[in-house]
This record gives C-alpha cells, structure tokens and sequence, in this order.
C-alpha cells in the first residue's frame, strides 16, 4: 500500500496506414529501464513475487516493440509511423503492456494493458 503507483501506459494516433501511433509510458522510476510488449491476444497471469501488477497480454506468446531507458522524469515516448503495413495486419487487434524495473532492481513494475487495431 505505501508503493509508488504503476507505470502508465498510453497508445494514441491516427490508427489508419497513412497514419502514426504514439506510444507513451509514464508515471515510472526515473532512468528505470523498461519494456514495452505486444500480443495478439490479451491474457492474464497473476505476476507472481518478481511483478507489481498483473500481465494481461498473452503471456506466452508476446514479443518485445520498444525498450530501453525512462527520462529523468519517468517517462518515455515514440511516435511510429503506420506506412508500409501490411494490409493483412488490418483490423487485428494488438494488445500492449509496459514493464519498468523499481529503482531497487527487486520488482518489475506492470503497466495496464492497452489495444490498438489499425483500420484502413
């Protein structure tokens, strides 16, 4: 109870082939490391005694979309262009989460959960 709250995780944009989606995480350690993941199915498993949170993408089969270092603030942003998808990615849902290591190297801190599907 006398954590520091979890990671905030954000996706916004122009879902649409001519256009972009920023990725945002905040709201974690200053200069923490950090992983953004993506699945094509949401799923939930309890995080056990490493992770704060819960993991609510498919826990097996994920891959990594963006990591490295949070800003002295916490925070981390990038914007992607979405030209040059292919159209067989149209319409299927990608589901995302963000993981920040604590400032003591004990925990990994589990951001909500987010989805996005681009439309064309």
């Amino acid at each position: 109870l006398n954590s520091t709250p979890l990671p905030v995780l954000r996706v916004t944009g122009m879902f649409t082939p001519a256009g972009s989606a920023t990725v945002s995480l905040s709201n974690g350690p200053p200069g923490a490391p950090f992983l953004i993941a993506a699945s094509g199915a949401p799923g939930y498993q309890a995080g056990g005694p490493l992770f704060l949170g819960e993991i609510l993408i498919d826990p097996v089969n994920w891959f990594p979309l963006l990591s490295g270092n949070l800003s002295g603030t916490g925070d981390f942003s990038v914007t992607l262009p979405l030209a040059g998808i292919a159209p067989t990615f149209f319409h299927l849902p990608v589901f995302l989460q963000g993981i920040v290591l604590d400032p003591g190297g004990t925990y990994w801190r589990v951001s909500n959960a987010t989805v996005a599907t681009i439309r064309p």
